[in-house]
């Protein structure tokens, strides 16, 4: 009778032993859990705050061309602040259509897939940034060719997707860092803007020409 109430006794404790420690678990996810949806909302939120305070430069797509071996964009972006300003080459042209939100006419997402190898272009230099003028509009045409990435479906649709709209809404919010006109004093910038922008498929390859260039540089209409 001893020996059944101590296996008993001890079965008891194991099982008691066991349910602590997966409470005890399940406790620490549930912390885990809250811990990283607080950071996720105060980086949200972080980020917002940074953005409000930020200047505020418009930007407008005006063309797509989605060729074998890469895209060529063509984009204006509005400087309507009270100051001269200067952004990194590689900030804004090499990110392109990174980060630009795009929607076919049935709502389906459309991007470019993320690179696959890790780029180091050097620190920010004078002579490697554009002129932003105060109430001008700057023209570019940019040249995404890095890994021949091409524009395709998103997550939402199938890898096999085979459609090439012919017209895409987009919407742009992204930070990018500017500086005053001799190419110092950082501080966040903010790139605006949403429309409608039309989008050609070739099969040829890229144009040979300069990969990122000024087009041109106009008055912001009043």
């Amino acid at each position: 009778m001893q020996l059944v109430i101590n296996s008993q006794l001890r079965f008891t404790s194991i099982w008691m032993a066991i349910s602590f420690l997966g409470a005890a678990l399940l406790n620490c996810s549930f912390i885990d859990q809250v811990d990283t949806k607080r950071a996720l909302e105060e980086r949200d939120s972080a980020v917002k705050r940074r953005k409000a305070a930020a200047t505020k430069l418009v930007c407008e797509l005006e063309n797509i061309r989605v060729f074998a071996d890469g895209i060529l964009l063509k984009a204006t972006l509005a400087n309507s602040s009270s100051a001269d300003l200067k952004i990194w080459r590689e900030s804004w042209l090499f990110n392109g259509l990174d980060g630009v939100a795009l929607l076919d006419d049935q709502k389906s997402e459309w991007g470019v897939r993320q690179l696959k190898a890790m780029y180091n272009f050097g620190l920010p230099r004078p002579e490697s940034m554009f002129s932003l003028p105060k109430g001008k509009i700057t023209k570019f045409e940019i040249i995404q060719a890095l890994e021949a990435r091409r524009l395709q479906p998103g997550p939402d649709q199938s890898a096999q997707d085979s459609r090439e709209p012919k017209r895409l809404t987009y919407k742009i919010d992204e930070l990018l860092p500017i500086y005053g006109p001799d190419g110092k004093d950082e501080k966040d910038g903010v790139v605006i803007g949403e429309g409608s922008v039309s989008v050609s498929w070739s099969k040829e390859r890229l144009p040979a020409k300069d990969k990122k260039t000024i087009v041109g540089v106009s008055e912001i209409p009043r």
